[in-house]
């Protein structure tokens, strides 16, 4: 062999063990800002979600809303979500996500408009339609946020960084519960209140602009320097051949067992939760003789506890798993908080009903750390959007029929514990079914994918894609092989 042949091997060698060193955009420090980005973009959609409770007792009395009225305005939210979830979900796998940010984005501020137009029209047809419309967009953003955490975080840093994504989610409701009942304090006009929204929304939208730039430029330097892999694998269930790593739009029949018991502990969770702290400013008036302000207060302390919850867990969970146990801890908190609630006694302006509630932002924020990473962790790679778009279903399924079952079971402030008995069995009822879900979990994830404490420990060589999208088998694989060969050389 010549001495330039041998010269021309070596500095290819040389440059392929260099590529692999050299770190992709999505191992540096710029992944935390674009987590920043992300969590602005997701502020209004709950901060949104949450308006109708932050003026639930004007709303009422301006519009003559009877209790089923008012709740009816998160049942039609959840309603087209039904089945729109898992659409959005197989077209944020297809088109990506940042043509998926600007869509849905969009609709979300469309829709927090039209909402606030019938605010100040008083007209209740109009505010179903800003709902509905907010619903489509909102539910997309919120199926947006699993895969954008996969798609720049290694799955070591993904349960920080969907606790960060989920601190956020309470940001936007722990504004709402306190800058809603404030500006209508101020101005004695629920339209002002909703406009807050709107222009929110609008603030979240261009935060998404920014994460759509930003994340192009990190392609365009990644592939420029051909550092994204072309590796297929993403998750741990993908990685361990897992059954659960095969769902996919054409077998929705076949969806795997853990992606259903997940979707359904997540079903009676959402549902049950997010019905009461949507009527919770009038429960709290109700029951403890507090002003909207004060209660609206109350709501904010839940969402804080919440907030740093998040943040604890999140890193917590990436650091010793056992995310099923955390499941089953959280569930069972939830039933405790509403036995708490029916066993206290109405009062006027006590604080007994502060400690319940920060329990339940506590138990919130444990079980929202342990139960989405099992998503991306039990969905392939080419499928987490869809993955979530069918837990999305579910847990709509359950936001549009427990709304409509407390609107019929609440009863007048003469009935016992004010007319909320008969809804917090409903919600004790909702809060054991998820528990039991969870020991299924336990019991069915037969390969403890669920419950792993560290992919990385035990597949070191793992690659990951920068983009959410994977290619084929083929020679590329082979060169990702030779790569790590090299780089252990």
């Amino acid at each position: 062999m010549s001495e330039v042949h041998v010269n021309t091997v070596m500095k290819d060698l040389l440059g392929m063990k260099i590529s692999t060193i050299e770190k992709s955009m999505r191992e540096r420090f710029i992944r935390w800002p674009i987590l920043m980005l992300s969590c602005f973009f997701i502020v209004s959609r709950h901060y949104n979600y949450d308006i109708p409770q932050g003026i639930q007792v004007p709303l009422e009395n301006e519009l003559a809303l009877s209790s089923f009225k008012y709740n009816l305005l998160y049942t039609v939210y959840s309603i087209p979500n039904i089945i729109w979830p898992l659409f959005a979900g197989a077209i944020i796998d297809k088109i990506g996500c940042r043509l998926s940010i600007l869509i849905f984005g969009s609709l979300v501020v469309f829709g927090q408009s039209l909402f606030t137009f019938g605010c100040f029209q008083q007209n209740f047809i109009l505010l179903l339609a800003g709902r509905a419309c907010l619903g489509i967009g909102g539910e997309a953003v919120f199926v947006i946020k699993i895969p954008i955490a996969a798609r720049w975080f290694r799955p070591r840093e993904q349960g920080l960084a969907m606790g960060i994504l989920f601190a956020a989610s309470r940001a936007g409701s722990i504004l709402q519960s306190s800058v809603t009942p404030f500006v209508f304090q101020q101005t004695s006009s629920i339209g002002y209140a909703a406009m807050a929204g709107a222009i929110l929304s609008v603030f979240s939208l261009l935060s998404g602009v920014i994460w759509v730039i930003i994340d192009k430029s990190a392609e365009n330097y990644d592939r420029e320097r051909r550092m994204i892999p072309s590796v297929r694998r993403l998750s741990l269930a993908a990685i361990f051949d897992s059954d659960a790593s095969r769902m996919e739009m054409s077998q929705i029949k076949s969806i795997p067992f853990l992606i259903i018991l997940i979707a359904i502990n997540a079903a009676f969770v959402y549902g049950t939760n997010f019905t009461f702290l949507g009527n919770a400013n009038q429960f709290l008036q109700d029951r403890s003789g507090l002003s909207s302000v004060e209660a609206g207060s109350y709501i904010s302390y839940l969402y804080i506890a919440s907030t740093i919850g998040c943040l604890l867990f999140g890193k917590l969970v990436d650091m010793i798993g056992r995310r099923i146990i955390g499941i089953l801890v959280g569930t069972g908190l939830f039933a405790i908080v509403y036995i708490v609630l029916i066993l206290i006694p109405n009062c006027d302006g006590c604080i007994t009903y502060l400690f319940p509630m920060l329990l339940l932002g506590v138990a919130l924020a444990l079980w929202t750390c342990c139960l989405f990473p099992c998503i991306t962790l039990a969905s392939s790679s080419s499928t987490v959007g869809t993955s979530m778009g069918f837990v999305n279903i579910m847990m709509n399924i359950c936001q549009t029929i427990f709304p409509m079952l407390t609107g019929v079971l609440q009863g007048n402030l003469t009935d016992y514990e004010s007319g909320y008995y008969k809804p917090l069995l409903l919600y004790i009822s909702g809060a054991v079914c998820a528990f039991f879900s969870g020991i299924l979990l336990l019991i069915f994830d037969t390969k403890k994918l669920l419950n792993a404490k560290s992919l990385e420990q035990v597949i070191a060589s793992v690659k990951f894609s920068s983009q959410y999208s994977f290619a084929a088998p083929g020679l590329d694989e082979d060169k990702d092989e030779m790569d790590i060969k090299i780089e252990e050389n």
